[in-house]
């Protein structure tokens, strides 16, 4: 394979595991939407915190993975910022505040502590190692953000389907949190109009998944792959508006 038809692959494999995402959001976002929403029951609560576990997860190897792709002959190395550690480690911090009040929500921790029964000691042991275990979880990104990769670890052989696989796998993520908002604006009543909501989940999707398309964008050099995130993230965030009216 030439570099010319290596570039050109290189620049539609980010709008292909967009529309991929988006079109697997369509399959899996009504049924996230009906699990997410029903937190009032026990067992319930237990498989939406795994499935969004599962998410991050997913997500987490995905970003880590952008770091085994080989770096693209290129004279023009955009976004050189996002290699600052102070960057990388804000970028992550606001990621992993949001996933610790998602897991909090999900797995019902927050209406728990107004009805717990395990007796003093019980009670203690409970409300320190339940959040403690999430957040440590959750802060797990900050350590992927900022670990370099590996020099033995050998870049990987086939990066066009690598890089395609890693997008869809940190695009899942999106999916999931697009249901959850909804689901929690139905929940609590939040919802105002459409547009409102749209704005304020396009905002808060910018700060999360901006970052990681920035990293692969250093990685490529791709610039093109981040206006194709900034138009999926604009149909995520009108999905989720729409969604969430009652």
């Amino acid at each position: 394979m030439n570099t010319t038809t290596r570039t050109v692959i290189s620049h539609f494999t980010a709008p292909v595991a967009d529309i991929s995402g988006i079109l697997i959001y369509l399959l899996i976002g009504p049924l996230l939407l009906d699990r997410f929403v029903q937190t009032e029951v026990d067992p319930g609560m237990l498989v939406n915190l795994t499935i969004m576990a599962v998410f991050y997860v997913v997500f987490l190897a995905s970003v880590n993975a952008f770091k085994r792709l080989p770096e693209q002959d290129s004279a023009e190395k955009p976004f050189a910022f996002v290699e600052n550690r102070k960057v990388g480690v804000g970028a992550a911090i606001i990621f992993a505040m949001v996933m610790i009040f998602v897991l909090l929500d999900l797995s019902g921790f927050m209406d728990s502590v107004f009805r717990l029964d395990f007796g003093d000691s019980g009670n203690s042991l409970y409300l320190l190692l339940g959040p403690s275990v999430m957040v440590v979880f959750a802060l797990l990104y900050i350590f992927v953000v900022i670990t370099p990769p590996h020099p033995e670890i050998a870049p990987v052989s086939n990066p066009q389907r690598v890089a395609l696989l890693t997008l869809l796998g940190a695009n899942l993520i999106i999916s999931a949190l697009s249901s959850y908002l909804a689901s929690l604006l139905l929940r609590t009543g939040s919802s105002t109009n459409v547009f409102v909501t749209t704005v304020f989940v396009l905002i808060l999707f910018a700060l999360l998944f901006i970052f990681p398309r920035l990293l692969y964008i250093r990685k490529t050099g791709t610039v093109t792959s981040l206006w194709s995130l900034l138009i999926a993230l604009g149909i995520y965030a009108a999905a989720t508006a729409l969604a969430s009216q009652p």
